[in-house]
């Protein structure tokens, strides 16, 4: 996380709850939704890819 980290519906305390029932082992990972407020922020696009292209396994979960 970083500065201007957003956490909307009890986002937190849903990851950490995904967390504990996966038994607490191995990594937790989070792509966040990035909303863009200037152009050049589109740039970090290219960072996401790269970071999704080196995921060896995934798992999808979405909190809803």
């Amino acid at each position: 996380m970083d500065a201007d980290t957003v956490f909307l519906h009890n986002g937190l305390e849903k990851i950490i709850k995904l967390y504990i029932a996966n038994g607490m082992k191995g990594l937790l990972s989070i792509q966040p939704y990035h909303t863009v407020r200037k152009m050049y922020e589109n740039l970090s696009a290219i960072f996401n890819i790269i970071v999704v292209a080196g995921i060896n396994f995934t798992i999808n979960c979405y909190i809803n």
